[in-house]
């Protein structure tokens, strides 16, 4: 028996031990591995620090080819910049020229209290390291769709954004914020609170048949507030699940149902 039929068999063997629900997503995910089996993408998850899935490359995929055109992209927290230089690199890669922000404070959580009472996360030094990271990377990395990156809360940018305003990024250069959202990707404070305005915030300019995708969402993963605020939005019929990368991805229904 070749290796072919071999390696058919297995993955027929695998998949009838799962539910239909899990077959279901099992298929979605394989639609979308060309990213997750690219060599640079490959890369970036090895070279840049970060907290990712790998199953995010497949979400951000499905979520750039599909997207409608003309939206922005949007990440809401981009700590060092992993998932700011994947996303770029399948907006290259996939043809997407549409305007690419990212916006990040870079106040981290849990920096009140020192990691295993050694280091602090809070201090000046730190932040600064974390910020100057992230835009080596993304300068080195992202060259050919390199995102405005703004300085603020996602709340904050969210006022700016619906008042059109001109901010000025990272880099020094002057963008105008506003228009309509074709992919928003959710990273930022995982409270409910948060999560529950990212959510709200994004979904006020989200283009019809646009996508949400929410990091760190994953059935019986660590951060319940954040499931809690999926678990709302599957509720929402305006929303449609699209997939689980393990993450949730939901796209905006052309007309509400």
């Amino acid at each position: 028996m070749d290796l072919l039929k071999m390696g058919t068999k297995l993955v027929q063997a695998l998949e009838e031990k799962l539910s239909p629900k899990q077959r279901y997503w099992a298929r979605v995910r394989a639609e979308y591995c060309d990213l997750r089996r690219d060599e640079f993408a490959e890369h970036l998850m090895f070279v840049l620090g970060g907290f990712m899935v790998q199953g995010n490359l497949n979400g951000f995929e499905c979520c750039i080819k599909n997207m409608p055109a003309e939206g922005a992209v949007l990440e809401i927290g981009s700590f060092l910049g992993l998932s700011t230089t994947l996303i770029a690199y399948a907006m290259a890669k996939y043809g997407r020229g549409e305007p690419f922000f990212a916006c990040d404070p870079w106040v981290f959580a849990g920096a009140d209290r020192p990691k295993a009472g050694y280091f602090s996360t809070g201090t000046q030094e730190y932040r600064d390291w974390v910020v100057q990271s992230f835009k080596m990377n993304t300068t080195l990395f992202s060259k050919d769709h390199p995102p405005y990156a703004i300085e603020a809360t996602s709340d904050q940018f969210f006022r700016w954004w619906s008042n059109c305003a001109v901010r000025t990024d990272l880099w020094g250069r002057d963008t105008k914020l506003g228009g309509g959202i074709g992919f928003a990707f959710i990273d930022g404070a995982h409270t409910y609170e948060a999560a529950r305005n990212d959510f709200l915030n994004a979904d006020r300019f989200l283009l019809p048949r646009g996508y949400l995708f929410f990091d760190d969402s994953y059935d019986d993963g660590a951060f319940a507030e954040v499931q809690r605020v999926v678990s709302e939005v599957r509720a929402n019929s305006r929303y449609e699940l699209i997939g689980k990368f393990p993450n949730y991805c939901f796209r905006k229904r052309q007309f509400s149902i």
